[in-house]
């Protein structure tokens, strides 16, 4: 008597429940970042700039990690704010890349960001060779 009836309601939910998902994947809700990365893209090209002059005066680049007392000194060499860069929600590192000419940099999204589940894991590298920028990617 009351198969009938669950099996209807079953079908009905399981129906409604593909639809919606399948709609929130095609249309893309919640998986753009374009702000996100469009703020990491800003902050990147502050560092560049900032490597670039530092490469002009000192013919070397200034390497840091994504722990905030290395990148406090990797800034402040550069004369960045770190304090603004991190409200971009964002880690950075700085460090050798396949040639020891190349310079890494990286934007790394916060752990803690990730697992408040506010932004999915992104990464923005940028590529540097003598001070020139050679290639930028989101990987």
């Amino acid at each position: 008597m009351w198969e009938p009836i669950v099996v209807r309601i079953n079908y009905g939910l399981g129906t409604l429940l593909l639809v919606a998902g399948l709609a929130y994947y095609f249309l893309g809700m919640g998986t753009d970042f374009s702000d996100e990365k469009s703020d990491a893209e800003a902050q990147m090209t502050k560092i560049v700039n900032a490597q670039r002059r530092y490469y002009l005066e000192n013919s070397e680049y200034v390497y840091f990690t994504r722990r905030r007392d290395q990148m406090q000194e990797g800034f402040q060499a550069l004369g960045l704010n770190l304090d603004e860069a991190q409200q971009s929600g964002f880690d950075f590192d700085a460090g050798v890349g396949d040639d020891n000419d190349e310079l890494k940099l990286r934007a790394l999204t916060q752990t803690s960001q990730v697992a408040n589940g506010k932004i999915a894991p992104l990464i923005y590298e940028v590529t540097m060779v003598k001070g020139a920028q050679e290639s930028e990617s989101w990987l």
